[in-house]
């Protein structure tokens, strides 16, 4: 990420990203351009790999194939800390861990 300006962000993209879990592939060469200013919806039933998508873009999961890309900066595992900063997720699902509250709270940051 190297010359990198985040306030210049156009657009995240995934490409062709595929990820699974054991033998079990959950995405299959999923690409989609996110400009900046748009307003998205990940939509699906159950199971379909909604959160999956949001875990791998936040780098908590590694694509098994393919790259995501804030403009052309490719998210790598050197500068995971660096890129999360720029995410805020709001889970359908209330998570703890077994930590303080604090870490709890400030565990994107």
């Amino acid at each position: 990420m190297e010359n990198f300006a985040y306030n210049n962000v156009d657009y995240l993209e995934l490409k062709s990203v595929s990820f699974g879990y054991n033998d079990n592939e959950v995405l299959h060469d999923v690409s989609m351009r996110l400009e900046k200013g748009g307003r998205y919806a990940i939509i699906g039933p159950s199971g379909s790999g909604k959160t999956t998508i949001i875990n791998t873009i936040t780098g908590l999961y590694s694509a098994n194939s393919g790259a995501i890309a804030i403009n052309e900066s490719l998210l790598d595992g050197q500068h995971l800390e660096e890129w999360r900063r720029w995410f805020t997720v709001v889970s359908q699902d209330n998570l703890l861990f077994s930590t303080t509250i604090k870490e709890n709270l400030f565990f994107w940051s």
